[in-house]
């Protein structure tokens, strides 16, 4: 019996490699669309079978969950900043108003890191800043003022025009549970990962690498 045919969405952060992937279903006979999530509550949808696939941080996946890692890119996060502005180090963040990512973010594990390394405290920093749920909020609020600087992958920061000084590289995939692929949804979205049309266009965009995309484990 085959299984119930998931729902078209990808639930994940908004990347620009996310947004290209899905542009590119856009225009087959497969469009999918978006759910806003970080990547623990990602995660929970695509395990209990609400979604096709979410963003998956790092090497995670679970075997036990039947989940299948596709691997979409390797991205650089760093922190952005107005032109004309500049962050030599890690360190000039104490005394900024940050645009940060809640505690359940990918990327917010990067910056506890590197904040850690730099010899900073997260709690006095995170004490004035403001906790957003997307790149795409992180660099409204620094190109609106609202925040002098921001934790956000390389890619959005030089999209939205902003400086960056990037401190952490992680690889960036897709899970999809192993039985989406009896469905010709996840056999669509998994040709669009592993097709030269979006590695080329995340070839545009600086922090990317996707010379392994498609791969599957």
């Amino acid at each position: 019996i085959q299984s119930p045919t998931p729902a078209p969405i990808v639930a994940a952060n908004g990347d620009v490699c996310v947004e290209e992937l899905l542009q590119l279903l856009a225009a087959s006979a497969a469009p999918v669309g978006l759910l806003q999530a970080d990547s623990t509550t990602g995660y929970e949808h695509v395990r209990c079978g609400r979604v096709l696939a979410a963003g998956i941080h790092g090497e995670r996946v679970a075997a036990r969950d039947s989940l299948l890692r596709v691997q979409l890119t390797r991205r650089q996060i760093g922190v952005c900043y107005r032109k004309g502005k500049r962050l030599r180090s890690l360190r000039a963040v104490a005394g900024l108003r940050l645009a940060s990512r809640a505690t359940t973010a990918g990327v917010r594990t990067h910056l506890e890191a590197a904040i850690l390394a730099a010899g900073l405290d997260s709690t006095e920093i995170h004490a004035k800043a403001q906790v957003v749920a997307s790149h795409r909020e992180v660099v409204l609020a620094v190109l609106s003022g609202r925040a002098d600087a921001g934790v956000v992958t390389l890619a959005w920061a030089e999209r939205a025009g902003l400086g960056c000084l990037p401190f952490a590289e992680e690889s960036y995939a897709l899970g999809l549970r192993a039985d989406a692929l009896e469905h010709e949804l996840g056999k669509g979205l998994l040709r669009a990962v592993q097709s030269s049309e979006l590695r080329r266009a995340l070839g545009r965009y600086a922090g990317y690498d996707a010379r392994a995309a498609g791969s599957v484990r």
